[in-house]
């Protein structure tokens, strides 16, 4: 949800002042350790319950709006993030379908 808020206020933008880059560390932080916990739970148990259906729903929202506050955040893991996307269970399609559709917008947008 903060994530979230960061983007609807314009709180961070690339391209404001961050002198010792605290900022853009705090986001980085935040990036590792969605990526860590993914990279942890990759291949576990695909039986889908509510619980983890909210996670796999926090995290591909999470990774969409770090995306859209700076796309530097997720470049070096990038194929962490598409294969999460790609591998969400069916009920949380729509929003790991948001997170790849935000990727390539992205990319094609910075290819212009």
């Amino acid at each position: 949800a903060t994530l979230v808020l960061v983007l609807e206020y314009d709180a961070y933008l690339p391209s404001y002042s961050d002198p010792d880059e605290r900022h853009l560390a705090f986001l980085e932080c935040v990036t590792k350790g969605l990526l860590r916990y993914i990279e942890e739970h990759a291949g576990s148990d695909t039986t889908s319950s509510s619980t983890e259906d909210q996670s796999i729903h926090a995290l591909t929202t999470s990774l969409r709006h770090i995306l859209l506050l700076n796309h530097r955040l997720l470049h070096e893991k990038l194929a962490t993030a598409v294969s999460f996307a790609c591998s969400c269970a069916p009920q949380t399609k729509p929003r790991a379908n948001e997170l790849l559709s935000s990727i390539v917008k992205t990319y094609w947008e910075l290819r212009q």
